[in-house]
């Protein structure tokens, strides 16, 4: 997992165009209107992000929601990254949301063992 700089966040928008779009909290992020952090599996050409716009109680999956390698490292990067950022601007939970439909059975499969619970969409 990696962090984009500012100068890189232009990266994924490729990345956010699925069916639950428009989301301007998290295009604002990308086009650098809105303060926020982006993380993504590879520095070069990015198939999968995780979009927090400051301000929201929540991460936007964004990509690939079938990135294997992914996947199996987001609970780590959770635990020992945005875990302790996030309770810096006094979160002590925070929302998930995915591009697509499809995210919801994968965020669903790899949360599986957190306290957790499933909004539907509006």
């Amino acid at each position: 997992m990696y962090e984009l700089k500012k100068d890189q966040l232009c990266k994924v928008a490729h990345l956010v165009r699925g069916e639950l779009f428009p989301k301007p909290e998290v295009t604002s992020v990308i086009e650098g209107n809105n303060p926020g952090w982006i993380f993504v599996n590879d520095l070069s050409s990015p198939t999968t992000a995780i979009i927090w716009p400051q301000g929201m109680e929540g991460f936007h999956f964004a990509g690939d929601e079938n990135d294997k390698h992914f996947l199996e490292n987001i609970n780590e990067y959770v635990d020992e990254v945005l875990q302790s950022r996030l309770k810096g601007f006094g979160f002590n939970f925070f929302e998930v949301s995915g591009d697509n439909k499809s995210w919801n059975k994968t965020i669903e499969k790899v949360f599986t063992h957190r306290n957790w619970m499933s909004v539907p969409n509006m």
